[in-house]
């Protein structure tokens, strides 16, 4: 049956891209790459051998980075790198490397912790329809498209793509393609490998000779096909990129290319922070009651399932079933929208009977099938352990910085109450790392805000918080009768999940005053007494101070400027421009 409603939401911040696939209301796949860890997988570097390690059969390789790289003789192309053995059987790596040898090397695992990237010299270059790899004889099709039927026809036609020293892999979107559009592909990446080994024939300095495309332009690239809906990017220079992507590979469909104009943020606007937030939270719950509970570590992620107060059967083994079925549902998308990866173990429930634990091992197996990351499974054992590994394809949600994720949260909680509602004021106490950070790195963004919505947005270190602990955000709206209503907006996804900001369902503070303008307004004595009195960093955009040193970073000033009316909100299809309106209009270029 063919999925409808399917769409590409893109949201680019100055440090940070999120990048959605949502189904209908469903978030169904989520990537993240913060700027200061920007993903290496897929480029391309001049190495050298730095030592050869025969107990291990590996190499180390320096390539640039700050790291030694490591090689390992599976993963070396005996078309180039020739052994030097006589007789027949596996070859040494000894027999292959020499210390200070120069080589070509691709990064197929980015560098964890204190581990060094994964190397390979099996290179590949991936296109729209195929993937491209040279000096190989192992072409193909890719194993997702099962009918033999298309299998056949795809085998023949990778023959006319003419590549002699050289082969392709037709990947699952180029199933439907013709000979022509294959035939483009191939030779854009063919063109992009012959730079590639021209300049390191030329080169001698070891570094980066091709860096794999952004992580948007990778992401519509891999998972765009003919069912998305509609493309969604919130900033001008993302999308001519997008643009230029989908005039190069896929111009047909480049009308399906949305800029989102709204004010209210990209993913507000389409009901998926929330969901978003919650993959923070170490906890899940389950729809009978039960919970996951989720732990990477550096070795594995350790997953344990809780049957909580899921006990609506007789017996113990149908509730531990019914639990254990749920939760491997649950597994499989975890690990998808997170991108865990590596060793992964899971805690089952017990269970006594073995057809029991067979149908969980079955239920994980067919919920995990759609991922793109290669996955392979255990059985589960008597203790109730699954093992399975799933292939790191991206960064985990795990490894980007936490400091930059609420901080970012926090920005947005902030700009979306301020477009929703008649906001004054917006108070916020945070843990001593974010408020700097958002009074220091971030001070336009707040300047910006402040001017754009003539609201005061001030700060308070709070040192008793921990690292993670955000309270709620306590806004100052302005009632119709000129009077004043306090009120908390959650920023934390637990209290967000079922209470919308500001709504009729918002925590509404329990000092909740009316008052005049006059009496409580931000800048007045009262006021500044207040915040004198808990050493309160204040936000000002319009006087920064230069004498603060820590305790104070901004001065407070009165607050003249009526917030612009926000009630006329527009409408979605407005917010957007197609690729063909953007063409036409000189504001966005």
């Amino acid at each position: 049956m063919t999925e409808v409603n399917q769409k590409i939401l893109i949201n680019v911040e100055d440090d940070e891209t999120r990048i959605a696939l949502v189904h209908g209301s469903t978030l169904n796949n989520l990537y993240i790459e913060q700027t200061h860890h920007t993903q290496k997988v897929g480029n391309i570097y001049c190495g050298k051998v730095v030592k050869v390690q025969p107990s291990f059969q590996a190499a180390f390789i320096d390539y640039g980075e700050e790291r030694h790289g490591f090689l390992s003789l599976s993963d070396i192309n005996f078309q180039v790198y020739k052994p030097n053995q006589k007789g027949r059987g596996r070859p040494s790596i000894t027999q292959i490397l020499k210390p200070g040898q120069k080589v070509l090397v691709q990064v197929v695992k980015d560098e964890i912790a204190h581990k060094g990237a994964s190397l390979t010299t099996n290179i590949s270059l991936a296109g729209r329809f195929l993937v491209f790899m040279p000096d190989s004889e192992r072409g193909g099709v890719s194993r997702k498209i099962e009918d033999e039927e298309q299998r056949s026809r795809l085998r023949h036609l990778l023959k006319g793509l003419g590549g002699e020293d050289s082969s392709a892999i037709i990947r699952t979107v180029g199933v439907d393609r013709s000979l022509t559009e294959l035939k483009r592909d191939f030779m854009i990446l063919r063109r992009t490998w012959n730079e590639i080994k021209d300049e390191y024939e030329e080169q001698s300095a070891l570094g980066l000779l091709y860096q794999e495309e952004i992580a948007m332009v990778r992401m519509i690239r891999d998972y765009y096909h003919e069912n998305i809906s509609e493309v969604v990017i919130d900033e001008p220079v993302a999308f001519q990129r997008a643009l230029e992507f989908f005039q190069a590979h896929m111009p047909k469909d480049q009308k399906k290319l949305q800029l989102y104009l709204g004010e209210k943020s990209l993913f507000s606007s389409y009901d998926i922070e929330g969901h978003i937030e919650v993959l923070h939270h170490k906890q899940v719950p389950l729809p009978s009651g039960g919970s996951l509970v989720i732990m990477p570590t550096e070795a594995l992620v350790a997953i344990d399932v809780n049957s909580g107060r899921s006990t609506q059967e007789r017996n113990i083994e149908a509730t531990a079933l019914r639990t254990n079925l749920e939760a491997a549902e649950e597994v499989a998308k975890q690990l998808r929208l997170r991108n865990l990866g590596g060793l992964i173990v899971v805690d089952f429930i017990d269970m006594d009977n073995s057809k029991n634990r067979l149908s969980v091992e079955k239920k994980i197996e067919e919920a995990m099938s759609a991922d793109k990351a290669k996955t392979s499974f255990g059985e589960i054992s008597k203790f109730g352990l699954l093992e399975l590994s799933r292939q790191r394809i991206s960064g985990s949600l795990a490894r980007n910085s936490v400091v930059l994720t609420l901080v970012n949260r926090i920005l947005r909680k902030i700009h979306d109450s301020a477009v929703e509602q008649k906001v004054l004021q917006v108070h916020i106490r945070l843990p001593l790392e974010i408020a700097s950070h958002l009074l220091n790195v971030k001070r336009q963004r707040l300047t910006q805000m402040e001017m754009d919505y003539g609201i005061r947005i001030s700060i308070t270190p709070d040192t008793s918080l921990g690292s993670e602990e955000i309270p709620e955000m306590e806004v100052t709206l302005r009632e119709q009768d000129g009077g004043e209503t306090r009120t908390s907006v959650p920023i934390s996804a637990s209290d967000m999940r079922d209470e919308k900001p500001g709504g009729k369902k918002g925590r509404q503070k329990k000092e909740v005053a009316k008052k005049d303008s006059a009496t409580a307004a931000p800048g007045s004595l009262e006021m500044k007494n207040k915040e004198k009195q808990s050493k309160q960093i204040s936000n000002d955009t319009s006087k920064p101070s230069s004498k603060s040193k820590g305790k104070s970073l901004g001065t407070d000033t009165s607050l003249t400027q009526e917030h612009p009316d926000s009630g006329s909100e527009v409408e979605k299809d407005n917010d957007k421009l197609t690729a063909t309106e953007k063409q036409r209009t000189p504001e966005v270029e």
